[in-house]
């Protein structure tokens, strides 16, 4: 059923040749170097992909979420924008408005989840893996904003989209009247 073969150092090639010989076209598989290192490579493409995915995944969920609450925390101060479109800002003034005031939010989130993000993983480096003689690179700038901007750049675009979109549809008569 099986065969193990360890060649002696420097003769590995030969006994490879041989043994690939001595199958010819039988159905055998050999797991020599090459077959492993081949399937360890496929794995991690493979894990590579579908941690792309989930990350893709993860950042629209979080996005839409986020977003929609931007919408009710919005929806909460309609009150306010009504008469501010109704003593004369316009529509465009109001999305600039609520576009800086979110920015604002975001960006600071944004600081203060990389802030903890790194604090976290450095005392995960100091009590974890350090004492196993694992070095895990925190500081790579890099990594840091590939992987944590496409978040709060999505919940900005998303959350700014409804709410531009709600604003440039405002009657601020109907709020006025309060009949929204």
């Amino acid at each position: 059923q099986g065969l193990i073969v360890v060649p002696q150092a420097g003769q590995e090639e030969a006994v490879h040749d041989q043994v690939q010989r001595l199958i010819g076209a039988s159905a055998f598989r050999m797991f020599d170097w090459p077959y492993i290192k081949g399937k360890i490579d496929s794995l991690i493409a493979n894990l590579d992909t579908i941690n792309r995915f989930l990350i893709l995944l993860v950042t629209i969920v979080l996005a839409l979420v986020v977003g929609l609450l931007n919408n009710l925390f919005f929806r909460q101060r309609m009150n306010e924008f009504g008469l501010l479109a109704a003593i004369g800002y316009s529509r465009w003034g109001l999305i600039l408005r609520v576009a800086w005031e979110s920015l604002g939010v975001t960006l600071a989130a944004w600081i203060i989840g990389v802030g903890l993000g790194v604090a976290v993983l450095s005392w995960f480096n100091m009590t974890f893996m350090l004492p196993h003689g694992l070095l895990m690179n925190i500081f790579d700038w890099n990594v840091l904003a590939v992987h944590t901007l496409p978040i709060p750049l999505m919940v900005f675009l998303f959350g700014m989209g409804t709410v531009a979109w709600q604003l440039l549809r405002l009657d601020p008569i109907s709020i006025i009247e309060r009949r929204d």
